[in-house]
C-alpha cells in the first residue's frame, strides 16, 4: 500500500532542472593573464606505452582559467582557499547584465535593487573568451560598485574575464576592496550562454591548504 505523501509526490509534475556549466576548459589554448603559466599535462604512465594504466601530472597557475580568489590573495593573514565555507561559494545567485559598449567599468547604478549575497556580472567580456590572445581592454568593476557591494553584505562577486580590476589599474584597488571585506572573487566565468536572472550557484574550489586561490568548476542551476 502506498502512503498518502508518497502517492502525492509520484503524481506531482516533475520539475525540469537546467545546469549551465560556466567554467572554461583547462588547456593551453585558453586565454590567460600575461605571465601566468598555462597548464602542462604530462603523462607519467600510459596504456599506449604498455603501462598498467594511464596517469598524468598537472602543472598550472592557481589563477588560470575559471578560479576563485580567497582573501589571502591580497590580505596579509587573510583566509585561504581551504578555509572558505562552501556556504559562500554555493547558494542563491543573481546574474546581472551590463552590456554597454562604451564603458570600461561597471557603474554602481547597475544595481537598481539590493543585490543578492552572490552576484555575477555578465558583460561584453564574454565575447573575448573565444579569442586565444589575452585582451587588455575588458570591462571591470568600478570602485563605487565594489564599495556598494561590500556595504550591502555581498559574500561573492564573479566576472566574465580574468580580473575584477582593469588591466591598467596596477594597485588592484577592486581586489583590495572586496577581499579586504572578506568577499570571495570568482574570475574567468563563461557567462556567454546565460541570461540575467536568479540561479543557484555551485562553485567548488579545491581544498588546497594554505593557498590564496584555486581553480573551480562552476555551475549555475536554473
Amino acid at each position: 500500500m502506498v502512503k498518502g505523501e508518497e502517492f502525492l509526490n509520484r503524481n506531482q509534475p516533475k520539475r525540469t532542472v537546467k545546469l549551465h556549466d560556466i567554467s572554461l576548459p583547462i588547456h593551453s589554448a585558453t586565454p590567460h593573464w600575461p605571465g601566468k603559466t598555462p597548464p602542462v599535462l604530462t603523462a607519467t604512465r600510459s596504456l599506449s606505452r604498455g603501462d598498467i594504466c594511464t596517469c598524468h601530472s598537472l602543472s598550472m597557475d592557481i589563477h588560470f582559467g575559471t578560479h576563485a580568489d580567497a582573501p589571502a590573495h591580497f590580505v596579509a593573514n587573510g583566509m585561504t582557499v581551504d578555509e572558505l565555507p562552501l556556504s559562500v561559494t554555493c547558494g542563491p545567485c543573481r546574474v546581472v547584465e551590463f552590456l554597454a559598449p562604451d564603458r570600461a567599468e561597471i557603474p554602481a547604478s547597475i544595481m537598481n535593487d539590493p543585490p543578492a549575497e552572490r552576484v555575477l556580472f555578465k558583460t561584453l567580456n564574454s565575447k573575448l573568451l573565444g579569442q586565444r590572445e589575452f585582451q587588455v581592454e575588458f570591462v571591470a568593476l568600478s570602485e563605487e560598485l565594489a564599495a556598494l557591494l561590500v556595504r550591502n553584505g555581498v559574500k561573492l562577486v564573479g566576472v566574465d574575464y580574468f580580473s575584477v580590476d582593469r588591466f591598467t589599474r596596477q594597485e588592484r584597488t577592486i581586489h583590495r576592496i572586496l577581499l579586504g571585506a572578506g568577499v570571495v572573487i570568482l574570475e574567468g566565468l563563461d557567462l556567454s550562454a546565460v541570461g540575467a536572472g536568479n540561479y543557484q550557484l555551485i562553485a567548488m574550489p579545491l581544498k588546497i591548504v594554505g593557498a590564496e586561490g584555486s581553480p573551480i568548476r562552476a555551475v549555475l542551476v536554473e
